[in-house]
């Protein structure tokens, strides 16, 4: 982090196809570990090839090609979208995760408490938090927690 360079962004583009290769590449998994991952994303990964200044010269990854890797070593990658932009399903759907729409920061600790429980295996604590959330009435955690109690 010390030696990190600052590129201002240069793009409304993010390096989502470089966190997944290094994921990929990079996670000791443990034997027979649940392999996911959670994306909380805002905006559309680069395409290959994909320069910028001196900083970042011909990308050589493809978001499409690394998502296809991670299905390899069954890594599932779940996203969680804010804008909608079709990649992310897509991305989800290579790799057999889930994809679900939530705009509200405020909940995202209730969001990730519901993914952890599902993801885990912890079926009793996902029970209860679901039941919690349905008596809230709260749509958008209500859609969340549905597509989780897919798992």
């Amino acid at each position: 982090i010390n030696e990190a360079q600052d590129t201002s962004g240069g793009d409304g583009d993010e390096f989502y196809e470089l966190v997944l290769h290094k994921i990929r590449t990079e996670t000791s998994w443990r034997e027979s570990s649940n392999k996911s991952i959670l994306l909380i994303a805002d905006d559309n990964p680069h395409d290959k090839g994909y320069s910028y200044g001196n900083i970042v010269r011909k990308a050589k990854y493809d978001w499409r090609e690394e998502a296809q890797l991670c299905k390899g070593v069954e890594i599932k990658v779940d996203t969680l979208s804010i804008h909608g932009y079709p990649w992310y399903q897509e991305l989800s759907k290579i790799t057999d995760g889930l994809h679900m729409i939530f705009q509200s920061s405020n909940k995202t600790s209730k969001m990730m408490e519901g993914y952890t429980y599902a993801r885990s295996g912890s079926r009793v604590h996902f029970a209860e938090t679901y039941s919690a959330v349905m008596d809230s009435g709260d749509t958008e955690l209500i859609g969340v927690y549905k597509t989780l109690s897919t798992l």
